[in-house]
């Protein structure tokens, strides 16, 4: 137990100084971002803009994946319009 201890204290010391040198994967700043951007998505009342969010940016959905999700009267172009004009608002 202590040996893995150590193991898991020194890879973390590994990933923070990475981190501090600006050499994550894309994936890895991904992980470290979901949190912030769960929580913004909790921050939006409108339950449609809610879901365009969580589908784009959580779910990493494309734009015409969140149209489709969103039903026939949804485009990719109409969907990402309203994402970005809720950002410029707020």
């Amino acid at each position: 137990a202590q040996a893995r201890y150590e193991k898991r204290k020194a890879e973390r010391r590994e990933f923070t100084a990475r981190k501090r040198a600006g050499l994550l994967t894309p994936e890895e700043q991904a992980a470290e971002e979901k949190p912030k951007v769960e929580a913004y998505c909790k921050s939006i009342m409108d339950a449609r803009l809610y879901l365009i969010f969580r589908l784009r940016f959580v779910r990493c959905y494309s734009w015409a994946e969140v149209a489709g999700a969103l039903g026939k009267c949804y485009t990719e172009a109409g969907v990402s319009r309203m994402a970005y004009n809720y950002l410029e608002s707020h």
